[in-house]
């Protein structure tokens, strides 16, 4: 969540702002993590405080009245702090009215790993839709309104009549649109159905 120094400022933004968003909460948020990492003290990122604990380790969360000698109105959570850095694990305690748990996405290719699908190295989606969704008007903006659904050519894959549709078939990608996803089904049903 950190940079380091010389590299804030709009050229090094972590996250592309986009004219006119028609998201106005993904304007704000994009402006809230382009400034927290960018070295703005904290309390003056659009109005919200923020903290980076590294080397943590949530050990506990209490609602409250858990604890009947606390009186507060958020969460309570134990952070076991240090841990994998080298130094003495110690324990941090903080009320929070929200917690956001980064904790990644990766695909589960289990189900189709012994298959011929051709995956994404970047994205780890089937390679056609990637190519496709990577060349398409919306790839190279951050604004996911952008996209269209790829032709259902780019849903076939090495493996016969084995298709992956809605997020899955996105891989890493968090621009998956439930409505791309829709026409991905429909897609899938021409192919099944023999329409070219």
């Amino acid at each position: 969540t950190r940079r380091g120094a010389g590299t804030g400022g709009d050229a090094a933004a972590l996250y592309e702002r986009i004219d006119n968003d028609p998201l106005p909460q993904r304007d704000r948020l994009a402006a809230l993590a382009n400034g927290y990492t960018s070295g703005v003290a904290e309390a003056e990122v659009a109005g919200i405080s923020l903290r980076h604990i590294p080397f943590a380790q949530v050990s506990a969360i209490r609602k409250p009245g858990d604890d009947p000698d606390e009186g507060s109105t958020g969460l309570q959570l134990e952070f076991a702090v240090g841990v994998g850095s080298g130094d003495e694990v110690t324990t941090e305690s903080v009320v929070a009215d929200n917690v956001i748990a980064n904790v990644g996405y990766r695909p589960n290719a289990e189900l189709y790993q012994e298959l011929q699908v051709h995956q994404c190295y970047a994205s780890e989606g089937p390679m056609k839709l990637a190519a496709a969704l990577m060349a398409s008007s919306g790839a190279g903006s951050a604004d996911c309104l952008a996209q269209v659904a790829p032709g259902k050519e780019n849903m076939l894959n090495p493996e016969p009549n084995f298709y992956l549709v809605g997020m899955k078939s996105y891989g890493r990608s968090s621009k998956f649109l439930l409505s791309i996803g829709h026409e991905q089904v429909g897609q899938v049903l021409q192919l099944m159905n023999g329409e070219e």
